[in-house]
């Protein structure tokens, strides 16, 4: 039998598999989220609002979906990371409706961030992970 290896929705997963298939790290992070059968929803930002966001099916499923053009939450970690201009890849878990505001959480619910930025284009891709 074979065996389903599901990495976690974290950069550091992702940047292997572009590597393995030869594509960008925006390509890969879309198609791991498209495929990812956990709650995943990769956003991608400029000049501090949504510029697209990707989901898995069960994001879908749980209407967790960011507008083009929604300005990216004060209190994230990628508001604070765009602020800083900060290269490095950083990731954190904070309470979910700091993304999702209008949404019910549970009271143990947690939303993983982590994000990657360029300085250089003013781009930032976040990968919001749902831990309820």
């Amino acid at each position: 039998p074979s065996e389903v290896i599901k990495p976690d929705p974290k950069f550091s997963s992702i940047s292997k598999l572009a590597r393995d298939f030869g594509s960008s790290l925006t390509a890969a992070a879309r198609r791991f989220v498209e495929l990812s059968s956990q709650p995943v929803v990769l956003v991608a930002s400029s000049h501090g609002r949504v510029t697209w966001c990707a989901q898995s099916k069960s994001a879908k499923a749980r209407y967790y979906f960011l507008k083009a053009g929604t300005p990216i939450p004060t209190y994230s970690l990628s508001a604070e990371v765009i602020k800083e201009r900060a290269t490095d890849t950083r990731s954190d878990t904070i309470t979910p409706t700091t993304w999702f505001p209008t949404y019910r959480f549970g009271r143990d619910a947690e939303l993983f961030e982590e994000v990657r930025y360029s300085p250089t284009y003013d781009v930032a891709l976040t990968l919001l992970w749902i831990l309820a």
